[in-house]
């Protein structure tokens, strides 16, 4: 194997490695992404939940009840139940807000490994050139070669042609 070969190995194999980490880091870009969607749906739907307690309780009181203690029961349970709601969407907008900051880090550290990638491809190009390249001028040289061959098999044939000539001639 000769050299430019091994150096387009070489490069075909560092062209990998850097299409698979750029690969390992859309897959774990895509897996944020994701989580802060479910995080995201996690928090509206709790919102929505908070805000339809709220909605439901004031429809409730504005019906009225003739009970007062009865009456107050399900307006603590509904302020716990709403407190509850409240909370978890902070929490999800939180693991949200975090995994932003993280998927914005993700995106800094893919934009370098995109331009590696990109350059052990040019690399791999350029050694493909250079191994073409060798391989054209090994074809013109063992071309040539042939040729001179046949050129002097034909040359000697002449002379022996005109050797036999000159013999026939001076014998005579």
């Amino acid at each position: 194997m000769s050299t430019l070969a091994r150096l387009l190995r070489l490069r075909l194999l560092l062209e990998e490695m850097s299409r698979m980490d750029l690969e390992k880091l859309g897959r774990h870009a895509s897996r944020i992404d994701r989580a802060r969607e479910k995080e995201s749906d996690l928090a509206s739907a709790n919102r929505r939940g908070a805000f339809s307690l709220v909605v439901g309780s004031s429809d409730r009181q504005a019906g009225g009840n003739d009970n007062d203690g009865a009456a107050e029961l399900p307006d603590l349970t509904a302020k716990e139940t709403w407190m509850a709601a409240m909370t978890d969407g902070e929490i999800a907008a939180r693991r949200q807000s975090g995994l932003d900051t993280l998927a914005q880090a993700l995106a800094k550290q893919m934009e370098p490994a995109r331009e590696e990638m990109f350059e052990r491809h040019k690399e791999r190009q350029q050694a493909e050139t250079a191994v073409q390249n060798e391989s054209a001028i090994r074809a013109v040289h063992l071309e040539r070669a042939r040729q001179r061959a046949l050129d002097d098999w034909f040359a000697a044939m002449r002379c022996r042609r005109q050797r036999m000539e000159s013999r026939r001639s001076s014998g005579s």
